[in-house]
């Protein structure tokens, strides 16, 4: 089996395409560019996909429009069997999905059709779901709207935080990508059409948006969103002090002449900065740019 990966600078992609390296021969690794690319270089020679490429003597190639002509004509050289993909900025149309004899895989965090888009894990803690699921499905010309290979539905707890939640898909993802491979290869892959619902789309988040006013929340909620999404909305995370939530009362009275709080509904959240010693280490964070989970 010859696959093609396509994949972002992230974490996520990196794990998949290792986990592929594993049981095949991967002959082309393709790094899209994000949504409204505009750099004059082509990548960052610090790009994980381009390392791992490098390392294996695999033709690497920076995508910033993975449809156009130049791009089908390098897939078609490829002569691939199957075009594998996690983490993707850009839709693929007819012209690539057509190439490879066995079509294009995705791996996608969600319980799909649930949460189709680019951005599921922050609006699964944003609507406060119990399940979180993992999805290996056919792309097709819509945006994550292909035939189920797979899906894997795991708990999320209360409280459960934004490490905890993408650790197992890290740990699950790309075994469930490797395993829907295998089944392809030997012809006993079984696809599952996906519901017709009309299903929210799980977007990115703009600058401008202000969805969030937590004195509308109680303070279980906003606790469970905050530990979820690592505080990622746009009021908080705004330094080189990483803030992080420690825990929640829904009584009034513990809030009372409390620092770092945020003031809910019923109650507050309490949260925390590092210390004075954990400052260069964030500042090193900062400098060495570890790259996103997805992008």
């Amino acid at each position: 089996m010859k696959i093609t990966f396509i994949g972002m600078d992230a974490v996520y992609s990196l794990r998949h395409l290792e986990a592929l390296e594993e049981k095949f021969e991967v002959v082309c690794v393709i790094c899209a560019a994000s949504r409204n690319y505009q750099g004059n270089e082509e990548f960052s020679h610090r790009n994980i996909l381009y390392r791992n490429a490098r390392k294996r003597k695999i033709p690497f190639y920076f995508a910033k429009n993975l449809s156009s002509e130049e791009m089908e004509t390098v897939i078609r050289e490829m002569r691939c069997d199957l075009i594998c993909v996690a983490s993707c900025s850009q839709l693929l149309k007819k012209n690539i999905i057509n190439i490879p004899r066995f079509g294009v895989i995705n791996a996608h965090g969600a319980k799909l059709p649930y949460y189709r888009g680019p951005n599921p894990d922050y609006w699964i803690f944003y609507f406060q779901e119990k399940e979180g699921a993992i999805t290996i499905h056919f792309i097709d010309e819509g945006e994550d709207s292909g035939d189920i290979i797979h899906q894997e539905i795991f708990e999320i707890p209360f409280g459960m935080t934004r490490r905890e939640y993408r650790s197992y898909i890290l740990s699950h993802s790309p075994r469930l990508m490797q395993q829907s491979v295998l089944e392809l290869e030997k012809g006993i892959v079984k696809r599952e059409k996906q519901k017709e619902i009309k299903s929210f789309r799980a977007r990115n988040l703009k600058p401008e948006d202000k969805l969030i006013d937590f004195k509308e929340w109680d303070a279980g909620h906003a606790y469970h969103f905050l530990r979820g999404t690592d505080m990622l909305d746009n009021q908080y995370q705004q330094s080189i002090w990483k803030v992080f939530i420690v825990g929640y009362s829904e009584k009034e009275s513990d809030i009372l002449n409390k620092r770092n709080t945020i003031i809910c509904k019923s109650g507050g959240c309490f949260t925390e900065k590092y210390s004075v010693s954990n400052v260069w280490q964030r500042l090193l964070y900062k400098r060495i740019r570890i790259t996103s989970f997805y992008y």
